[in-house]
């Protein structure tokens, strides 16, 4: 008898078990909704030695974001350019990241204040910078090494102009710690931290104000890591500078520069990007090139050990 009973009890649980798991299926394949709800309602229970309350509280849901024509995120935040040149951003705020003239995270879009016409977004680790129509730069956030370019090294919860910077055409600030701008004739000015001479310099200072790069003209692309930064050349060459840990300058060697070093080759090249311990760089011929340390990154290359110079990429 118990073993009869066994077996209707492992049956009745094997067709739960299925039902359950058919449910699950059906579930997980039928298709999202495409708007969210207008409210969703939220119920709290306090429970005191006596009472049991019970609260229940219907809220707005934010309607799904649209009309973003790019995103940068940043360690705890991220910002939306938007149709017509304005900016959103939401996330963490502590340092006024968010531009909204608040120091309050939000876990929905807000507005930058005083953004318009803005063409290019770029988000360091907690600030902000939009490349504006005329080639001005605009920046906001922890301005701690004078990220914001601006001249101060005091915090902004709103948008605050880089100093004496025009004509710029693109902005780059992947990393943490510094920002840099290409302008019309191919000049690159950085600023923020400077102690492995990303900025390019010649110096390992930090600036709150934009500094040329060295010895670096005709520059068509560019590119920041965490501490090295990189730029495309006329004749489609490329320039590093900064930390060079792991070889991520590319030049052979794991000696830091604050002043461009050449790649060694590849040449033709069509884009390039730095990211944390590594950069790469596209040719003409649709050929990937990476100079990096494998232990740190994940793309494929042939061989497995720090390769200062670029080698190609394999799968």
């Amino acid at each position: 008898m118990g073993s009869k009973t066994s077996s209707r009890g492992f049956v009745s649980l094997a067709a739960t078990t299925a039902t359950f798991f058919a449910v699950v299926l059906i579930a997980a394949c039928a298709p999202a909704p495409i708007n969210p709800p207008a409210t969703t309602t939220t119920t709290t229970t306090t429970t005191t030695s006596t009472t049991t309350t019970s609260t229940t509280t219907t809220v707005p849901v934010p309607a799904l974001l649209t009309g973003a024509t790019q995103i940068a995120a940043g360690f705890g935040h991220s910002c939306a350019l938007m149709i017509g040149g304005n900016v959103k951003c939401w996330g963490q705020n502590f340092n006024g990241q968010l531009g909204n003239g608040t120091n309050d995270g939000s876990y929905v879009p807000v507005d930058v204040i005083g953004i318009s016409g803005a063409t290019q977004i770029i988000s360091g680790g907690e600030h902000t910078c939009a490349l504006i129509a005329g080639g001005q730069v605009k920046c906001w956030g922890n301005n701690l090494s004078g990220w914001l370019g601006n001249g101060s090294n005091v915090n902004s919860n709103v948008p605050v102009s880089v100093s004496s910077l025009s004509g710029a055409t693109q902005i780059a600030g992947g990393g943490y710690f510094h920002t840099c701008a290409l302008v019309v004739g191919g000049q690159v000015k950085c600023w923020g931290r400077n102690t492995s001479g990303q900025l390019g310099n010649g110096t390992n200072t930090n600036s709150n104000v934009p500094v040329n790069v060295s010895g670096l003209a005709g520059a068509t692309q560019i590119t920041a890591g965490f501490i090295h930064t990189c730029a495309l050349v006329a004749g489609s060459q490329a320039k590093c500078w900064g930390d060079n840990g792991n070889g991520r300058l590319g030049d052979g060697t794991s000696t830091n520069s604050n002043v461009p070093v050449n790649v060694a080759g590849p040449n033709y090249l069509t884009q390039i990007t730095a990211g944390d311990s590594h950069t790469c760089a596209v040719d003409a011929f649709g050929q990937a090139s990476s100079a990096k340390s494998n232990a740190l990154d994940t793309t494929f290359s042939a061989n497995s050990v720090t390769a200062p110079i670029p080698t190609r990429m394999y799968r």
